[in-house]
């Protein structure tokens, strides 16, 4: 068992974007961005498809068709999704070259970490259902919690704005030929209501198969057209749930289930290429999240979760993926099974020029891992570990001018 404690404090100076104008007969739209899920915001969001430094909203990801986040981050200027390589066919997110073991991923500001070795894939993480994609590059605030060493992502989810309100969407993907090579689909139905809100979406992405250049040589791996072992599946359920009982207050309450599986395309020149899949690659997380005006000047915002991790990766004789007969440590199935609860609480006083705030975290990650070797069809005992992990942060932002704080 390991435990860490972290103690921060910073002050920051930033420089917030001018507020855009608008005419006053004009009725404001209302914003469907889960304001709660978000991270610190020190500007006003730009009004209709925004690719800023560091936003990428709704409105963007549907009109450049970036179905997954590691092809939507790459809108993003200094923001890069490429593919790991090997036999683990990952998708990574580099953040002006800092990759996932120091840029957090969050949704709605509630972290997803893997305990063991935090490879997280993020061609698994869907984007039609999200109101935004927020990327904090270099100087990350402490009060959103430790291990932000390089910035932080941040999957923003929608909120219902309207008595009844409902989309849906769907994409055809068509290989070179003008073949079926899979699909995107997403649905959503909402209520916002005087003193309450519900709502719940769908989204779902399905690749058949992509297609490699026209100019491919065959190898002894790879014979062109559809790359072999292409196919990944991946959905994601959202439900939320929120009582607003006057213009300062909200708590919600949500829950997240996301299923995945992917195949690993082999190594096109090497015959001792590893044939790996993954049938599933699941996240579950419930969270509560607040906020509560105490007095004017002050107020109080909690977080509270549970999310659990399970996947398997299975490793067989050939790229037929039909038998495991060979000897231990080429074929195999490994299997994890992680949990995480903890919570938050953050303290915020805002007073003349001064903005004080204290944060605490709190959170425990527990690790399950075993593992079937062949010839023999052994599976080893569960191997278990435990990690707490404490933070304490205080921040200070001092108004200099009307416009430069």
């Amino acid at each position: 068992m390991r435990r860490i404690a972290l103690l921060a404090s910073a002050a920051c100076f930033v420089m917030p974007a001018a507020a855009l104008a608008q005419s006053a007969e004009e009725e404001p739209e209302k914003d469907s961005t889960f304001t709660l899920g978000q991270i610190i915001v020190t500007a006003d969001p730009p009004e209709g498809i925004a690719v800023t430094g560091e936003t990428l909203t709704a409105e963007a990801i549907y009109a450049f068709n970036r179905n997954s986040l590691d092809d939507s981050v790459n809108l993003l200027p200094g923001v890069v999704g490429s593919n790991s390589g090997g036999a683990r066919n990952e998708r990574l997110i580099f953040v002006r070259g800092f990759d996932r073991f120091q840029v957090p991923l969050s949704i709605d500001g509630i972290r997803v970490y893997l305990p063991y070795d935090n490879r997280l894939d993020f061609g698994r993480f869907l984007t039609p259902d999200l109101a935004e994609v927020q990327v904090a590059k270099g100087y990350v605030s402490v009060l959103d919690g430790p291990g932000a060493l390089g910035g932080a992502i941040n999957l923003v989810t929608t909120r219902p704005t309207r008595e009844v309100e409902g989309e849906v969407r769907g994409t055809l993907n068509l290989d070179r030929g003008v073949d079926y090579a899979g699909y995107t689909a997403f649905g959503r139905i909402g209520t916002a209501q005087d003193k309450w809100y519900a709502q719940a979406s769908f989204a779902r992405q399905f690749t058949d198969h992509w297609d490699l250049a026209g100019g491919f040589t065959p190898t002894a791996t790879e014979d062109g057209g559809a790359r072999e072992l292409g196919r990944t599946e991946d959905w994601r359920l959202n439900l939320k749930a929120g009582f607003t009982s006057n213009e300062t207050d909200e708590y919600s309450l949500s829950y997240t289930r996301q299923e995945g599986s992917k195949n690993a395309p082999l190594h096109v020149t090497s015959p001792q290429a590893q044939a790996w899949n993954w049938p599933f690659w699941n996240l579950d997380s419930v969270y509560f999240l607040s906020t509560t005006a105490i007095t004017e000047g002050v107020t109080l915002k909690t977080r509270a979760y549970l999310n659990s991790f399970d996947n398997l990766l299975r490793g067989f004789d050939d790229r037929t993926q039909t038998t495991q007969t060979l000897t231990a440590g080429r074929v195999f199935n490994s299997w994890y099974e992680d949990e995480a609860y903890g919570g938050s609480a953050q303290l915020d006083y805002a007073g003349g020029r001064n903005r004080i705030a204290l944060a605490f975290h709190y959170r425990r990650d527990e690790h399950v891992e075993f593992s079937q070797v062949f010839p023999t069809g052994f599976i080893e005992p569960p191997q278990r570990s435990r990690e707490d992990t404490y933070s304490l942060a205080l921040e200070d932002t001092l108004q200099l001018t009307p416009t430069l704080a």
